[in-house]
């Protein structure tokens, strides 16, 4: 683009802008400046400025998981999870740069007793068993925010719901084993018995085989 459109310079060698700059869009940009005298031959020279967009804390972070609807997100961990099981990673994006873009993740409100989170990461894991007596669910506030000046942040309520175990299996009771018995005796019962029949059968088609044989004789 032309920069006239950026800068504007008067004939006391002043520089002023022409329209707002953002860091995140334009960083630097360079023109040239000629100053010439009214002498007669003209004699001039000219200098290369550059402008360098500084940044400043003006994007507030974006939280992109766990996934949101109306700032909550649900997720769901066996009930029987134990202590450092990770529930979720909340993450955020921010497009300042430096410590403005920097973040930070803490846990406000709601059921901090039952989790932490990472700072750094964002990984959001259980302190403590559940047990069969907790509660069906567990809320949590989680916060992003980043390091400039003034401190900017972003908020994801999280709703943390304990499913049953999937892995866990029965006892096996008297009952089971009884029934466990009754059935194997059943089986071998009516293999002995399909073995007598099959024993029965050949004996006495050998027997009649055999007479038939000496009746010919």
């Amino acid at each position: 683009m032309d920069v006239n459109t950026y800068v504007s310079i008067n004939p006391s060698g002043r520089i002023y802008s022409m329209r707002s700059f953002d860091h995140e869009y334009t960083r630097t940009f360079d023109f040239k400046v000629l100053a010439r005298d009214n002498g007669n031959p003209s004699l001039s020279s000219n200098a290369t400025v550059r402008i360098v967009v500084l940044d400043v804390n003006d994007n507030t972070p974006v939280m992109t998981n766990p996934p949101l609807v109306n700032g909550t997100a649900e997720v769901s961990i066996p009930r029987n999870a134990g202590v450092g099981y990770m529930v979720t990673q909340v993450k955020a994006d921010d497009y300042d740069e430096g410590e403005n873009g920097r973040l930070i993740y803490t846990i406000s409100e709601g059921d901090r007793a039952f989790f932490e989170i990472d700072q750094v990461n964002g990984e959001v894991r259980s302190t403590r068993m559940f047990g069969e007596n907790a509660k069906s669910n567990y809320e949590i506030t989680v916060v992003a925010r980043d390091h400039g000046k003034p401190s900017l942040s972003a908020s994801a309520y999280i709703v943390v719901y304990l499913s049953p175990d999937l892995n866990a299996q029965e006892p096996i009771g008297p009952v089971n084993l009884s029934l466990i018995f009754i059935i194997a005796l059943g089986s071998i019962a009516a293999i002995l018995f399909v073995t007598m029949i099959f024993v029965a059968v050949k004996c006495k088609r050998d027997n009649k085989e055999i007479r038939t044989y000496n009746c010919r004789y």
